[in-house]
């Protein structure tokens, strides 16, 4: 085992150091016995065996619990810490490489040995989650160590390392049975048994590496004591709605695409079947029993292909990212799509403590918080939810929200709910395009308009109307927006 007495460097490259270091081994973090993991082990043991959780969710957990993972991690003869290459905190792009990923990571300020370590079930959003906390004006005068250093230096004077991999066991789950229907309480179950194996982890890196920027050395979790008590799932089995938006391209094409950007080859066509599926050029592209047998190979809600069906609109589909036509034999097509107007529910009212400038999904039975978000879109990002006004819609309402993860409320602060609920749609009006890549401007009648010539989100472009130029994550495309006449 290395010497831990003396202060542990970090070293963020392993660059001309790998005959003088080894990999870090599990006798390097040894088991740390804690109390508070052994009351929650004792719950989630209980939990096995109750018939509150399904049979199938229980015997996976059995079979995969306590996977052992290496450490991604070296350590020299000196005992110092290399770290495996990093991402910066203020990165902006997409991180496929940590979406979904459960584990444990380590913040490190630039040129120091200034450390944070932390786990989380999804690390790409706890790396946005932390840079957007830390920027948030709800930080200033941060007493928060690490919050305050990056105020001060700037996020990308800090990159974030994962640094051991751990079992996410509702990822797993979803992707070993495609076909199964998750409860809330199965979902409660697999998340709760992701959060304590990660926490048991990091328990041993704090305790090995006692990093300089956490407030103390003590990986908890939740006992989780209404784990055991019945809930009945508001909405089994129903599907949920979704509304079809501008899709979030980062591409630019005039030309109207008609490849689908995954596999479809296993598609049939068949003119006998009674659902039709053609691109924009009037081709066939897939043929199928029902509507519903559709909607799962184009991962949305029957209802909302029946809507398209029935309507002249064409709608994007963001699984195939590109516009296709729904007919249904025997159906005529009348008018445009109409979606479902917003019902009005009561407010939601919960004993919750809530911060300002975050989106929170908290359980069915109001005593917890399963997860926050910096906004919106990030929320409907984490819980894989195609369209983020599936969220928007009911945000504060006593209105359940089904997503890939579960059945949630969503709800904000006070004072955040007030911000959301003062935001009002931009009037129709002339918007001047300037691609500062080709230096051509072009007037379009209104934002929806330039959204889909463009292929952009209306968001991005109300978000920088007259304001600052718009930027795509892999900076390939520049545009300023100006108010036309």
């Amino acid at each position: 085992m290395f010497n831990a007495s003396a202060v542990t460097h970090l070293i963020t490259s392993v660059e001309d150091l790998k005959s003088t270091c080894r990999p870090l081994l599990s006798s390097d973090i040894p088991f740390v016995p804690s109390q508070n993991h052994n009351n929650t082990l004792n719950v989630l043991n209980q939990a096995l065996d109750s018939d509150l959780f399904s049979s199938e969710v229980r015997e996976f957990i059995t079979k995969v619990r306590g996977q052992h993972y290496d450490s991604l991690c070296y350590i020299t003869e000196t005992g110092d810490l290399v770290l495996p290459k990093g991402t910066s905190l203020g990165h902006l792009g997409q991180l496929p490489d940590l979406a979904r990923t459960s584990g444990i990571y380590m913040i490190v300020q630039t040129d120091s040995d200034n450390g944070y370590i932390g786990s989380s079930i999804d690390l790409a959003s706890r790396l946005r989650s932390h840079r957007d906390l830390a920027s948030s004006n709800s930080m200033t005068g941060t007493q928060h160590r690490l919050y305050s250093l990056v105020q001060e230096h700037s996020a990308d004077s800090f990159t974030f390392h994962h640094i051991h991999t751990g079992t996410n066991f509702v990822e797993q789950f979803v992707s070993s049975h495609p076909k199964y229907n998750l409860t809330t309480k199965d979902v409660e179950l697999l998340t709760a048994f992701t959060k304590y194996e990660l926490a048991v982890v990091e328990q041993s890196y704090l305790e090995a590496f006692k990093p300089s920027l956490n407030g103390r050395y003590i990986a908890t979790t939740s006992t989780h004591p209404h784990m055991l008590t019945s809930v009945v799932d508001p909405i089994p089995n129903i599907e949920v709605p979704l509304i079809a938006e501008e899709p979030l391209h980062e591409k630019l094409n005039h030309d109207v695409d008609t490849t689908p950007k995954v596999d479809i080859s296993h598609w049939t066509t068949d003119e006998n079947l009674p659902v039709q599926i053609y691109d924009m050029d009037s081709n066939p592209l897939g043929s199928f029993k029902s509507l519903r047998s559709a909607a799962q190979e184009l991962r949305t809600s029957h209802q909302l292909l029946s809507r398209y069906a029935k309507s002249v609109s064409h709608w994007h589909s963001p699984h195939l990212d590109i516009d296709i036509n729904i007919e249904i034999k025997g159906i005529d097509k009348e008018g445009t799509v109409v979606h479902p107007s917003v019902n009005s529910h009561p407010t939601l009212v919960h004993n919750l403590e809530l911060v300002e400038d975050r989106i929170y999904a908290i359980s069915t039975d109001l005593k917890a918080i399963f997860g926050d978000y910096p906004s919106v879109y990030a929320a409907a990002a984490a819980h894989q939810v195609v369209d983020y006004k599936r969220i928007n819609r009911y945000i504060g309402m006593k209105k359940l929200t089904k997503t890939n993860l579960g059945t949630f409320y969503f709800t904000a602060h006070e004072e955040t709910l007030k911000k959301l609920s003062a935001r009002k749609r931009h009037e129709s009006k002339p918007v001047v395009v300037l691609d500062l890549n080709t230096n051509i401007s072009q007037q379009y009648p209104s934002v929806t308009k330039a959204s889909k010539a463009l292929k952009l989100h209306h968001d991005y472009i109300n978000k920088h109307l007259d304001r600052g130029v718009y930027m795509s994550l892999d900076g390939t495309r520049r545009f300023k927006f100006t108010s036309g006449q």
